[in-house]
């Protein structure tokens, strides 16, 4: 399969493409791209969707907040991803990639909540903050 370059469109498309380009790959206020946060997005979705999945079969799905990484949030900035009820007990759970870490809003909420005595984390796989939630919530120890 032959790739297709720029120079091989005409010019009016190829001034559409190139606008496309830049608006793409352009820094936004933060200094990332948008394609740069649609990766991000991609990539955190790996692990919020093993977790709403073990949510819903678990029946824990309908008593969640849950701040969705390609919507703009409704929730107090910082918010971590999941706030879990069962039973009269609560538990939240920021999701990261690997080697990334909390911005410091969040670092600040997440602390805020710890200093108050709730139940938060910073998960950075799915494993791990469903293992959070069942030692929290269910009190299921592996």
């Amino acid at each position: 399969m032959a790739r297709l370059r720029l120079d091989d469109l005409p010019p009016h498309m190829r001034a559409q493409a190139e606008a496309q380009i830049n608006r793409d790959w352009a820094p936004e206020d933060d200094g990332r791209s948008s394609i740069a946060k649609k990766v991000d997005i991609m990539e955190i979705d790996d692990i919020h969707a093993p977790i709403v999945a073990w949510l819903e079969r678990h029946g824990l799905w309908a008593s969640t907040i849950y701040s969705r990484p390609d919507k703009r949030s409704t929730i107090k900035e910082g918010w971590p991803d999941f706030t879990v009820i069962h039973r009269g007990k609560a538990c939240m759970v920021e999701c990261k990639r690997p080697g990334s870490k909390p911005t410091k809003v969040q670092k600040e909420l997440i602390d805020s909540l710890l200093h108050k005595g709730e139940n938060v984390i910073v998960a950075y796989n799915a494993d791990q903050a469903i293992r959070y939630i069942r030692e929290t919530l269910l009190n299921e120890h592996d």
